[in-house]
């Protein structure tokens, strides 16, 4: 064999050897197996949202819908537990890669951080206590300041100021010296007179005036007639402020938003409700935790909580019955996944949300949490 051919030889035995290799190494558009990417979420003790179950796992509307995500991406991840506003602060500054905590879009975080879209809509309440009664101060100033108070005075006041014009209308034709003259003074004490008719009785003559019979008999007449309008009247707005002071006894504190200037306002410390609540000018206490802010409510600390709807009823459940949410809604939300500013994950979540929101899976998900409502 010649030293050409032997040459030869090694070289065939060679690309043999390194046939394999060649698929891998040689064609393109082929990479090796990478490792899968490890992500870092935070997640917060906030029912439904996320939460521990008995065994210590992690689960809730939005962990759960983390876990579905998680495999499209084809990520795997790990769990880091802080309060709301660590959460925020974490995802923030880029210590996180993402939150499942049930965050609230509001314009404040916008400018600290980026959110996915919506995968979740809910109200903002607010809840009180079961046992909750208005104090006799809280029901006086409700019922003297209220709408139906304040008309029932001024027909009152208006039928008083009648009921003297018309006697002073008779009188000014006779020759009585309180009414008989046209100037204003007259004019007062037949008003006068028609106040102490309609309250059938004189007031102290300390106060300077007294009321005076009428002389003219059409102006007699009239006052017979008047003081029968007068008990009618009188009896009305008695049965009808009565009626009105009750029913605000059996009102809850809270009815509407505007009663939440007058009552113990708490709100959990760094949540989209700190915002409204500012917003509004209302006083408020914060609290570490929702529960922390529920149990302050049970225990009678704060007399209104404001917070997510989901989560004020789902806490409603566990105080069997102690707390009642309220019907008004003070604001509408939508729940995003937080990711850092610039965050590439960003896009491929929102793919991802919406392949999960379409899924008859996610659904019964959701009713497991708060229900078919």
């Amino acid at each position: 064999m010649t030293k050409r051919s032997a040459r030869t030889s090694i070289l065939v035995i060679l690309s043999f050897a390194l046939m394999p290799l060649v698929p891998v190494m040689g064609k393109p558009g082929i990479a090796p197996p990478q490792p899968k990417q490890k992500l870092l979420v935070g997640v917060m003790v906030g029912p439904p949202w996320s939460m521990k179950d008995d065994d210590g796992e992690w689960t809730g509307i939005t962990v759960d819908l983390w876990r579905e995500i998680a495999p499209i991406l084809n990520v795997d991840y790990e769990f880091k537990q802080f309060d709301l506003e660590g959460s925020q602060k974490a995802v923030q500054s880029g210590s996180v890669d993402l939150g499942a905590t049930g965050l609230a879009i509001t314009s404040d975080r916008e400018a600290r951080f980026d959110f996915t879209d919506p995968y979740f809509v809910f109200n903002q309440t607010v809840a009180i206590n079961s046992d909750q009664k208005p104090s006799i101060i809280q029901v006086l100033q409700g019922t003297i300041f209220s709408w139906s108070f304040l008309s029932l005075l001024f027909v009152l006041v208006g039928i008083t100021l009648l009921g003297g014009f018309i006697l002073w209308l008779f009188e000014r034709k006779g020759d009585s010296e309180h009414y008989a003259s046209k100037d204003a003074k007259s004019l007062a004490k037949a008003l006068f007179w028609s106040t102490m008719v309609l309250a059938g009785r004189d007031f102290p003559k300390s106060i300077g005036w007294s009321a005076s019979a009428p002389k003219t008999f059409p102006g007699r007449l009239f006052a017979i007639a008047w003081m029968l309008v007068g008990i009618m009247i009188i009896s009305l707005f008695t049965a009808s402020a009565a009626s009105l002071f009750t029913s605000k006894q059996l009102q809850m504190m809270v009815n509407s938003p505007d009663d939440l200037h007058h009552v113990r306002v708490g709100t959990v410390v760094g949540a989209a409700a700190e915002e409204i609540l500012k917003h509004r000018n209302i006083q408020y206490a914060t609290y570490g935790t929702p529960l922390d802010l529920v149990k302050a409510l049970a225990e009678h600390h704060i007399d209104a909580a404001v917070y997510g709807g989901p989560t004020l009823s789902y806490y409603a459940k566990l105080f069997k019955n102690k707390i009642i949410v309220l019907s008004f809604s003070l604001r509408q939300d939508f729940s995003a996944i937080p990711v850092p500013n610039g965050s590439p994950l960003r896009k491929p979540i929102n793919r991802a949300i919406l392949q999960v929101l379409e899924s008859k899976r996610w659904h019964r998900t959701v009713s497991n949490y708060v229900g078919n409502d």
